[in-house]
């Protein structure tokens, strides 16, 4: 019986496919690995914008209040962990009040009603109080929050840590970012004795 060489079938061996098979499955495997690294990258900065986001409104809103603050108290009875008392700058629809001057001292508003600005702490947790109304959620991760009146109450120093929201292994440590602030209190009046 005669072969017809035209006809000859060309296939793989066993040995081949083998091979090709192992070849796939690490190019996959460094392709998912790549894949997951991007992912936690990503997952890390997001995080990493996040907390700042948080960081900068806290500053924010204190230095505002601060510098707006005829008179600031730190650690409060009431619980609060910093009260600042300011003149009425705006009315109840927002618009800035006109200003009155006696005896060369201007104010705002009712002297005798001025806005009372109270920060306060619920575990990790920063919130915002004006007046009585409902406290509005300024920051959360905080791990310790200082703050310490320098030059007879003229100046505010504060010290805010806040915890890392993203470790992807329990083994990690716990470093935090400590973010410092020096604010002047641009209203302040030196009590009379």
């Amino acid at each position: 019986m005669k072969t017809n060489p035209t006809s000859s079938r060309a296939a793989m061996t066993i040995v081949e496919l083998m091979i090709a098979v192992s070849i796939s499955a690490i190019a996959l495997g460094a392709v998912y690995t790549g894949a997951m690294s991007m992912h936690r990258c990503f997952a890390a900065s997001q995080s990493y914008a996040d907390a700042k986001m948080e960081q900068t409104r806290l500053s924010d809103y204190l230095a505002m209040d601060v510098r707006r603050a005829d008179k600031v108290t730190i650690n409060n009875a009431d619980g609060s962990l910093l009260t600042a008392t300011m003149q009425d700058y705006y009315d109840d629809q927002g618009v800035r009040r006109t200003p009155t001057i006696t005896k060369y001292v201007h104010s705002y508003g009712d002297p005798a009603n001025p806005l009372v600005v109270r920060y306060l702490r619920s575990g990790q947790y920063i919130y915002r109080q004006e007046r009585n109304n409902p406290p509005l959620q300024v920051a959360s991760g905080i791990a310790d929050f200082q703050a310490t009146l320098l030059d007879g109450g003229r100046i505010l120093e504060t010290s805010m840590t806040f915890t890392p929201k993203f470790n992807h292994t329990a083994a990690a440590g716990n470093e935090a970012t400590t973010l410092r602030a020096t604010t002047l209190l641009r209203n302040y009046h030196k009590p009379t004795p």
